[in-house]
């Protein structure tokens, strides 16, 4: 009996450690190659836009139903900032960001080092 409690232990801290060291795809190291596009919908609608940004050589990776905006990803071996700025030509675009990926302990961090206290 004490064979097995021991084999629980020894398997259950050996899966701890394996989750412990579970990498997540966007870590802080990794940066986000997902541009969000703003577009006019008087000039444009969002199958034109997702043509287009097919024409860039990006892939749609959500359109948005609440806002005028879609989300693509620029491939690894496209430069970021030269597809931002295509995008930024296009008359119907109004706006182009990258994404961004915030979590709340680093805004709590930030304000605290700003003079801002917020209770957890």
């Amino acid at each position: 009996m004490r064979f097995f409690f021991l084999l629980f232990i020894g398997l259950f801290s050996l899966n701890l450690t394996a989750c412990n060291e579970t990498r997540h795809p966007n870590t802080e190291n990794e940066s986000s190659r997902t541009l969000i596009i703003f577009y006019d919908p008087t000039k444009t609608d969002a199958k034109e836009l997702i043509s287009q940004s097919q024409r860039l050589h990006t892939t749609l990776v959500y359109q948005y139903q609440n806002f005028n905006a879609i989300a693509v990803n620029v491939p690894p071996a496209q430069d970021m900032e030269e597809t931002k700025a295509r995008f930024e030509a296009l008359p119907s675009v109004l706006q182009v960001n990258e994404d961004q990926k915030l979590s709340y302990i680093k805004t709590l961090l930030l304000h605290k080092k700003r003079g801002r206290n917020f209770a957890l």
